[in-house]
């Protein structure tokens, strides 16, 4: 799905990664220069549409990063949506998934 071709979605859309590139390759954001980088080989497996980042359980220190300010103010409502499937469970039962503005000492996450 071509996201900037859409006629109504990329309305005020900040970003959007489709997660089609190579494992440790990286992520191209659709819609403005928003690319994320590749830290520790994040892998690639099938998504519910097309591909995914597989971060996998071998390596808990891979990410995607990008170092650019979003625009987003910490005093403005924003929403932001992932698709997550956990293949295999901490031992604990316990994952944590976390969102960070770059320069801002908040994180936001799920637990």
């Amino acid at each position: 799905m071509n996201v900037s071709e859409h006629a109504t979605l990329p309305t005020n859309l900040v970003s959007y990664y489709s997660m089609e590139e190579a494992a440790g390759a990286q992520r191209e954001d659709q819609l403005n220069a928003y690319d994320l980088t590749d830290a520790n080989t994040v892998g690639q497996g099938a998504g519910k549409q097309g591909n995914a980042a597989d971060f996998g359980a071998s390596n808990p220190n891979k990410r995607l990063s990008n170092t650019g300010d979003y625009g987003i103010a910490l005093d403005t409502l924003f929403s932001h949506a992932a698709w997550i499937n956990v293949t295999t469970a901490p031992a604990t039962n316990d994952a944590n998934f976390w969102f960070v503005m770059s320069g801002i000492n908040d994180k936001f996450g799920y637990e």
